[in-house]
């Protein structure tokens, strides 16, 4: 009986014994009654295939089933928000990814060069909201040749990523679930910005300025977080 290399297979299934104790607490005190039905039903159903992709874990192509994992939360996200919305995100990530590796090389991490790229992107803009430049055309002529000329390191940095994850799915597939069904329940409660009135109008109005006069125009007599961005 050994530890190196891979996880012993009578141990790992420990893992799960907190979930039943977490889950039957949380029932006895009803932490789910105020959470909205809708979202109750998409959460089972992430449960409900997470344990049905669980099942196939022990056949020959359980690497296959662990790139479905993220699948519900996926298309729930496009039913909420639209196709063009989660395609506008897609995009964005590309970009922030592309200004991650120009920035810090190619021998930069995806994880990484992405937070890197993000930060860039959210000061660059933030900083230029007042200004009129905030236009679809002009966001797509910068980004577009940016993809282009970094389209290679991107490659790559995908190709990477890809056969590390690969790896992990092959060798610890289990935690790469419960990974992703964390990953997926958490997210629904990023789809808002926010349960606050305040918050919420903040970020309803910025995007609302920004197509309606490609500029954000500040106000506190109207709006406390008016500077946030």
């Amino acid at each position: 009986m050994t530890v190196s290399g891979r996880s012993l297979p009578g141990w790992r299934w420990l893992l799960l014994v907190p979930l039943p104790v977490l889950l039957w607490a949380a029932w006895q005190q009803r932490l789910f009654a105020p959470l909205p039905q809708d979202w109750r039903l998409l959460v089972l159903a992430i449960a409900a295939w997470h344990l049905l992709l669980s099942a196939g874990l022990w056949g020959r192509a359980r690497t296959g089933f662990v790139w479905l994992a993220p699948l519900p939360a996926l298309l729930a996200i496009a039913a909420f928000a639209g196709v063009g919305a989660v395609a506008a995100a897609g995009l964005i990530a590309l970009v922030a990814l592309a200004l991650g590796l120009w920035l810090g090389g190619r021998s930069l991490g995806l994880g990484l060069a992405l937070l890197v790229g993000l930060g860039v992107l959210a000061g660059a803009l933030g900083w230029s909201s007042a200004l009129p430049l905030h236009r679809r055309w002009l966001y797509l002529l910068l980004a577009l040749p940016l993809l282009w000329v970094q389209r290679h390191a991107i490659a790559a940095a995908m190709a990477r990523a890809f056969r590390r994850t690969r790896v992990l799915a092959r060798r610890h597939p289990l935690p790469l679930l419960l990974l992703s069904f964390a990953a997926s329940v958490a997210s629904t409660g990023l789809w808002l910005p926010s349960l606050n009135y305040d918050d919420n109008a903040l970020h309803l109005s910025v995007p609302a300025q920004l197509l309606a006069f490609a500029r954000y125009q500040p106000d506190l007599m109207h709006q406390a977080w008016g500077y946030v961005p």
